[in-house]
């Protein structure tokens, strides 16, 4: 497992447990410290923000609103995959 699914599976986990405001905040600022870590060009930017959208959505929202960012964010991880060929 990469670093990047570590600290996803690690928030998802995380959401299930504490539904706070600084839980959610530290997430997002892993996310946005890994991404400027793998930073490789514009593209690269696309993971990053698909993670803090799925991490906002997780800790943030509920109901529909929850649910309309994270396929926003699943959309952009399918763009990203598409662009980089995997």
């Amino acid at each position: 497992m990469t670093a990047s699914t570590l600290l996803s599976l690690a928030r998802s986990l995380a959401a299930l447990r504490w539904r706070s405001r600084s839980v959610g905040l530290g997430f997002v600022a892993a996310h946005l410290a890994a991404g400027a870590w793998l930073y490789s060009g514009p593209i690269s930017l696309l993971p990053v923000v698909s993670a803090c959208l799925g991490t906002t959505a997780l800790f943030f929202l509920r109901g529909l609103a929850m649910r309309l960012v994270m396929l926003v964010g699943t959309l952009l991880w399918l763009v990203n995959n598409l662009l980089v060929g995997s």
